[in-house]
C-alpha cells in the first residue's frame, strides 16, 4: 500500500482548517485524490435520511457541504462535508494532530480528507493554531474544547449517533484517549496512535459504556515509548477483564493483536516497525505523503514513517475500522 507509520514530536495531532469560499450543492463533484495515492473503495456509510436539516450555531457558522473553517474557544478547525451530509446521516470523525504539527500536515499523514467525506463521513481536524502553522496542544485545557466544539458539530450536523469517531496521532493519540476517558458516551469507537504519555486509572469496572479502541505504537518510538505503550494495553486488557490476545493481521512490518470482553468491548493493538521520523524514529505514520521536502510540513519534521517494507496505510485501515465498529 502507501509507507510507513508516522509518530512525531511529543505526541503530534494538529487538525487542518480551509476556505470555505464556495458552497457547495447536492449536484457538486466531489474532488478527487490529489496525492495520487491508490485507495480501497468504501461504501457510503450515510444511508438514513436527515430527519432536521442542518442547523448553524455560535461556533458552526455555515451548514452547507463543501471545506469550511471555523473557530471555537481559540481553536481552528478544518471541515469537510460531502454534500450527502446535507441530506442523509453522516457519521462523524475527529482527526487530531500532534505537537508542532498542522492541519495540512496532519491530513497529508492520513489522507483521511480524501476518502472520509466520500464514505459517509463528515471530516474534522482541529488545529491548534491555524491550518498552516504548527502548533502544540495544552494538554490540560485544549482536549475539554475539543470535547465540546465535538458537541457543536453533532448540533449542526445532526449525525448518525451510532458513528461517532475519534483518532489522533502522538498529542493528539493522548487527546484521543481524553475522549475515551470523558466523553465514551458519544463515541462508537475510537483509533488512538502513539499516545502512550501516561497510563489510564481509568479502565476499571466504572467505565462504561465500553467503546471499541484500536491502538497503534512504533516499536522504536523514542517518545510514545513501546514499553509504555505496552503498560497502556496490559492496563486496559485487565482492568476490562478482556480476554483474547491473540494475532488477527500483521506481515514482516506490524502486528496486531485482539481481545474482547463484556459490552461489545474489543481492543486492538497494532506495533508496527517502521521508522524514519527524524528525531523520534518510529514516532510516525504509515501511509501518507508527509516526507521530507512535502509542502505541508512547513520546515517542520516530516512524520510519515519513511522506512520499512510494504507498510500498510493508516487513513485506509482506521477508516475500515471505524465502518466496521458502530455503536452497537
Amino acid at each position: 500500500m502507501a509507507s510507513p507509520t508516522a509518530r512525531a514530536l511529543a505526541l503530534l495531532f494538529l487538525a487542518a482548517c480551509g476556505d470555505s469560499s464556495s458552497d457547495a450543492n447536492e449536484t457538486e463533484e466531489w474532488p478527487a485524490a490529489a496525492s495520487g495515492k491508490t485507495h480501497q473503495e468504501f461504501s457510503s456509510v450515510a444511508v438514513d435520511a436527515l430527519a432536521t436539516p442542518p442547523t448553524a450555531n455560535d461556533c458552526i457558522t455555515d451548514v452547507t457541504s463543501g471545506e469550511k473553517k471555523f473557530t471555537c474557544e481559540g481553536i481552528t478547525y478544518l471541515v469537510l462535508v460531502h454534500p450527502q451530509c446535507l441530506e442523509k446521516q453522516c457519521g462523524v470523525i475527529f482527526d487530531i494532530h500532534g505537537a508542532t504539527m498542522s492541519g495540512l500536515q496532519m491530513r497529508d499523514n492520513t489522507l483521511l480528507n480524501e476518502i472520509a467525506p466520500q464514505a459517509g463521513y463528515i471530516y474534522v481536524n482541529p488545529s491548534k493554531v491555524d491550518a498552516n502553522t504548527g502548533g502544540t496542544w495544552q494538554l490540560t485545557n485544549d482536549p475539554p474544547k475539543i470535547g465540546r466544539a465535538l458537541d457543536k458539530v453533532i448540533a449542526a450536523y445532526h449525525p448518525n449517533p451510532k458513528r461517532i469517531h475519534v483518532t489522533g496521532f502522538s498529542q493528539g493519540g493522548f487527546t484521543t484517549l481524553w475522549f475515551l476517558q470523558n466523553k465514551n458516551a458519544v463515541l462508537a469507537s475510537a483509533a488512538p496512535f502513539a499516545g502512550a504519555l501516561e497510563q489510564p486509572e481509568w479502565a476499571n469496572d466504572a467505565w462504561q459504556p465500553r467503546v471499541p479502541m484500536l491502538i497503534v505504537n512504533g516499536r522504536t518510538d523514542t517518545a510514545s515509548q513501546i514499553g509504555n505503550s505496552d503498560m497502556m494495553v496490559d492496563a486496559f486488557v485487565k482492568g476490562f477483564a478482556l480476554t483474547g490476545g491473540e494475532q488477527v493481521a500483521g506481515d514482516a512490518g506490524y502486528s496486531w493483536k485482539k481481545w474482547t470482553g463484556a459490552g461489545n468491548m474489543e481492543l486492538g493493538y497494532i506495533v508496527h516497525e517502521y521508522g524514519g521520523q527524524a528525531l523520534l524514529a518510529g514516532h510516525c505514520i504509515p501511509g501518507g505523503t508527509d516526507l521530507s521536502g512535502a509542502p505541508n510540513n512547513f520546515g517542520l519534521n516530516a512524520t510519515t514513517c519513511s522506512t520499512g517494507t510494504n507498510p500498510f496505510s493508516w487513513g485506509d485501515l482506521v477508516l475500515k475500522w471505524f465502518i466496521e465498529h458502530p455503536k452497537s
